[in-house]
């Protein structure tokens, strides 16, 4: 059971991840945690998704823009591995609530108000939503939206915020994962299931970018906020 949860998550975390650039790991994490604590779920979440970011980076990597990625991958590297120190001494229950009514919120307001909130990309803005998603990242596995905001603003085409989005993720997943491993959270006994998950993104990742090609700038932006309202609820239901 487990093996079938973990395959049909990832196949479908793939999928969405392909098309709006982020959220194989909230697909991931509504159903991990059924079956491993909210130290490991996260755990094994990660190393999957570094599977999946990884070939999406490479499939785009003639759009990645070194110059705009690095910066905020850097802060959002420092800021993860901070946090991940910090989650076995920490109750995540009430602050993973938080989070997600924080996505719902920030999700509804970019959506409705999509014309007048053009969010202007500045170093303050870089160093904000590098720390903030590399924090969300370490602490909940989570840390995609907001950085989808951040590229959806710096970038002028799907390809270009696919790739640079998918790089950012792809560098960090490495970090978040040799920490894990360091931190005795990711252990050799779940390589089976990161392998068998990675498969599974491959899959869903080959649909998500045929379906995702037909979207516009218009079409994907509203579908981005759209399911960053979607991820906030589903991560405030999970942890009622």
């Amino acid at each position: 059971m487990v093996y079938l949860a973990v395959a049909l998550s990832a196949a479908l975390g793939g999928f969405v991840q392909s098309i709006t650039g982020f959220g194989a790991a909230v697909v991931m994490m509504t159903i991990l945690p059924y079956f491993f604590t909210m130290v490991v779920a996260p755990s094994v979440s990660t190393s999957i998704c570094l599977g999946l970011t990884v070939t999406l980076a490479w499939k785009l990597r003639k759009s990645i823009d070194l110059k705009l990625t690095l910066p905020p991958t850097l802060l959002y590297a420092a800021a993860s591995v901070t946090a991940i120190r910090f989650i076995g001494s920490m109750d995540l229950r009430v602050m993973t609530m938080v989070f997600g009514a924080f996505l719902m919120l920030l999700g509804a307001y970019l959506l409705l108000t999509e014309k007048k909130a053009a969010i202007r990309v500045t170093p303050a803005v870089t160093v904000v939503c590098g720390l903030l998603a590399g924090v969300c990242g370490g602490l909940f596995s989570i840390g995609g939206p907001i950085m989808a905001i951040y590229y959806l603003a710096a970038t002028d085409s799907r390809e270009s915020y696919l790739a640079n989005a998918q790089a950012n993720f792809a560098v960090n997943n490495v970090t978040s994962i040799t920490t894990r491993v360091l931190s005795g959270y990711y252990t050799l006994d779940l390589l089976p299931l990161t392998l068998l998950g990675v498969a599974g993104v491959v899959c869903g990742q080959r649909f998500g970018l045929k379906l995702g090609g037909k979207l516009n700038a218009v079409q994907l932006r509203r579908l981005v906020y759209a399911y960053i309202i979607l991820s906030g609820a589903v991560t405030v239901v999970q942890h009622l």
